[in-house]
């Protein structure tokens, strides 16, 4: 959120016109919607077909790339996924992920991603079966810390 002025001058200084998400009002048009309020970006990515997760063209460790994956919406994510390196490589690996290491391997691979809808709808099974096959940490962790507590 600190970084919302800073974006809304990239986006308007490469001709796109921008609208908050906190003054949104319908009917408007507009070309990016910047989300500037906490909690509500998953029902964001509900109504998207395809979604960059951010935090990672630059060395600042990426975002969760499960939060898209968890509404069915094929992900692309930077080079820099060392917050959740773990989950991207099992991703990356099924086929269930798109890294795209520049601005403009973002641009081509959303575009590929919103032209072919089988690519799309490929990918996000391939990464909900993913996390579906990864679930159960909690009660794993929970189950080991026992000895612990009791």
């Amino acid at each position: 959120l600190e970084r919302i002025s800073f974006v809304e001058k990239l986006v308007v200084s490469s001709g796109l016109s921008v609208m908050h998400q906190s003054s949104f009002q319908s009917g408007e048009n507009f070309d990016v919607l910047l989300i500037d309020t906490l909690g509500y970006l998953l029902s964001y990515y509900a109504v998207a077909d395809v979604a960059f997760v951010g935090g990672s063209i630059l060395p600042y460790g990426g975002q969760n790339v499960l939060e898209p994956i968890a509404v069915k919406v094929p992900v692309i994510t930077g080079s820099f996924t060392f917050n959740f390196s773990e989950i991207c490589e099992e991703l990356l690996s099924k086929g269930a992920l798109v890294i795209a290491p520049s601005p403009l391997k973002l641009s081509e691979s959303a575009e590929a991603l919103l032209v072919s809808r089988d690519l799309a709808l490929n990918q996000s099974s391939r990464a909900t079966e993913v996390m579906e096959n990864s679930k159960g940490a909690t009660k794993l962790t929970l189950e080991a810390l026992k000895p612990f507590f009791c």
